[in-house]
């Protein structure tokens, strides 16, 4: 019976190994988020959606990381969860106020759209942002991917959806449609690039934007345009089924 025991041993000690927790699993898919080049994690955001309130702490603390692509993806997914993920609100504000990253800035914005405002001073906080972007020219200079003129399209859609105000709603709609229009004639080839680049901006903005009627049109209209971007033929329709089926829900 005795050189049976390593073997009973063993069995056990196997027997007796535990599936990582929720919050060892959140932080390995946070460590994962530095080294995903351009992809998203979107596969991941049930687990952190199921998984909310046992992973809210590694979330925060990823809105704070140092690496850019961890806090941009953090409020991917916090983007994804939803109004389940309200709780965060005094954390993407205290993070707004200090990004220094315009990309991850949009993420922000978004991911406070999706989650809602039930905090005095958000959406007052978000329109000092939008006041304080000049407006730009058309096309960059500085060689950036996202300029001030898209932040002013995220920051438009997130208080649209924020405010109560109807009057609000209609300043912050106007600053996204108006780059549902077709690109004016006489634009030289780096400000109408730099105008289909806001014109995307606007179509992913536009599509969260519940009661944004008015879109509808413009969104159509861009499918019969010549020469369209490539991604017209599939972000336009989502756009317009997603305000088609809001509009259906009245």
């Amino acid at each position: 019976m005795m050189r049976m025991l390593p073997i009973l041993l063993f069995l056990t000690a196997a027997g007796c190994s535990k599936d990582p927790s929720p919050v060892e699993v959140a932080q390995t898919h946070v460590k994962s988020w530095q080294s995903m080049g351009m992809c998203l994690p979107e596969a991941q955001v049930p687990f952190f959606a199921a998984n909310f309130t046992e992973v809210a702490n590694v979330l925060t603390d990823a809105l704070c990381h140092p690496d850019n692509a961890v806090r941009q993806r953090a409020a991917y997914i916090i983007e994804g969860i939803g109004d389940v993920a309200s709780p965060l609100e005094p954390d993407l504000v205290r993070a707004i106020k200090v990004e220094s990253v315009r990309v991850v800035r949009l993420y922000l914005y978004a991911a406070l759209r999706a989650i809602g405002s039930r905090q005095p001073g958000t959406v007052e906080m978000l329109k000092n942002k939008f006041e304080a972007l000049t407006k730009r020219p058309i096309a960059a200079t500085d060689g950036v991917t996202y300029t001030a003129t898209d932040e002013r399209i995220y920051l438009s859609s997130a208080i649209y959806c924020l405010t109560s105000d109807e009057a609000e709603k209609s300043k912050y709609i106007s600053e996204v449609t108006q780059w549902l229009v077709p690109p004016a004639a006489g634009l030289s080839e780096s400000e109408r690039d730099a105008y289909w680049e806001h014109r995307w901006c606007a179509v992913n903005s536009v599509k969260h934007m519940k009661g944004a009627q008015e879109a509808l049109p413009l969104l159509e209209a861009m499918l019969t345009e010549e020469a369209p971007k490539p991604w017209v033929s599939i972000h336009v329709p989502e756009a317009i089924v997603s305000l088609q089926n809001e509009d259906d829900l009245r």
